[in-house]
């Protein structure tokens, strides 16, 4: 492929992820993306057939970006498991509050269709295999059943706050935008994970 070919492709990709984030991944259109690319529809279809398949591409790249940086936390043998989920919760929380139809993107296959297949879906999985398999290291002690409860509670209370903030910020009186409230939910967090008082 020609590196033109490639930099086309690549720029239809990043138009389509600016075009989820600014519409919502229900409003994306060719024309839309098309646009924001500046293309024409025509090489929309030359190179991905179909506006679905452009989706796909994007959510798929932004799932990979994501997920990149969380596992890293995981993988790093300086850090403590305790530090590693830090690392998730300020990159997993202000991101989905900055870029809120993207994070709603990556779920719209789970919410709205019921496919738990999607690449967030797998990715997550994986993911969350990750943080079981650094806990029992870390606490021999704990079954394989505490250690799921553990992760579920800590990854929703996080999803809950990220992705819908509007329904946390009634229920708690509190935003996690705010820099020191979110320290304090974090700190919240880790102390439920790790059943300290």
């Amino acid at each position: 492929m020609e590196e033109t070919d490639k930099s086309q492709e690549e720029k239809i990709i990043e138009a389509a992820i600016f075009c989820i984030e600014r519409d919502g991944i229900q409003n994306v259109t060719t024309r839309k993306i098309a646009e924001a690319a500046g293309v024409n529809g025509a090489a929309i279809n030359y190179y991905f057939r179909t506006k679905d398949r452009v989706i796909e591409k994007a959510i798929a790249q932004t799932v990979v970006n994501a997920f990149e940086d969380w596992e890293e936390f995981l993988d790093r043998k300086d850090l403590t498991l305790r530090q590693a989920l830090a690392g998730f919760l300020e990159e997993f929380i202000p991101g989905a509050k900055h870029y809120p139809n993207l994070a709603r993107a990556h779920l719209y296959g789970s919410f709205m269709e019921g496919d738990y297949d999607t690449p967030f879906a797998r990715r997550m999985i994986s993911y969350l295999d990750l943080i079981s398999d650094r806990t029992a290291a870390e606490f021999p002690n704990l079954t394989r059943a505490d250690i799921a409860l553990r992760i579920t509670q800590f990854v929703s209370s996080a999803s809950f706050a990220a992705i819908f903030p509007g329904y946390f910020e009634k229920l708690i009186g509190g935003s996690v935008s705010d820099e020191e409230y979110f320290e304090a939910y974090s700190e919240l967090l880790m102390k439920a994970f790790f059943a300290e008082n």
